[in-house]
């Protein structure tokens, strides 16, 4: 029993380290593009999939530390529904991080290549919908920087 307590602790320091080291890489990588020389720097909040990755990678690493913490405090205390809820809990993780994992990574590749079934293109990098509603239209009157209010002449009915 305790060969298993041994194994269990450092599976879960592992997944911690693992999801932590994951947070921190998408959180700090960021991509510089020079496009006419402007820099336009883009990081993981451009892509809602993998922002919302990094906060699940966040909760479950903090779920294990509070597994860990528990199941220090209180080993000879669990009881067998105890043990049933700390196994449903850690497949609901699993299945979260799994999940948030795989919308990251088909959002990322609809983002560089795009896709015509679904209408949507690569468009510099971000993709859009290629039925996208049009513009407004520019106003009809637009104030040169000499030009005032008073000095424009009324648009033709």
């Amino acid at each position: 029993m305790v060969r298993l307590r041994e194994t269990e602790v450092v599976l879960r320091l592992c997944i911690v380290f693992l999801l932590l080291l994951t947070s921190v890489l998408i959180g700090l990588d960021s991509q510089t593009k020079e496009i006419a020389y402007m820099h336009k720097k883009v990081t993981f909040r451009y892509l809602f999939a993998l922002e919302v990755e990094l906060y699940i990678d966040v909760v479950v690493a903090v779920y294990n530390m509070v597994q860990l913490g528990l199941g220090w405090y209180g080993v000879a205390q669990k009881t067998s529904n105890s043990k049933w809820l700390s196994y449903i809990l850690d497949q609901t993780a699993v299945y979260v991080v799994f999940s948030g994992a795989s919308a990251a990574a088909q959002h990322s590749l609809l983002v560089v290549t795009g896709s015509r079934e679904l209408q949507w293109m690569k468009c510099d990098n971000q993709a859009v919908p290629a039925m996208s509603p049009p513009r407004p239209p520019p106003p009809p009157c637009v104030l040169g920087p000499r030009e005032t209010l008073h000095s424009m002449q009324p648009l033709p009915l």
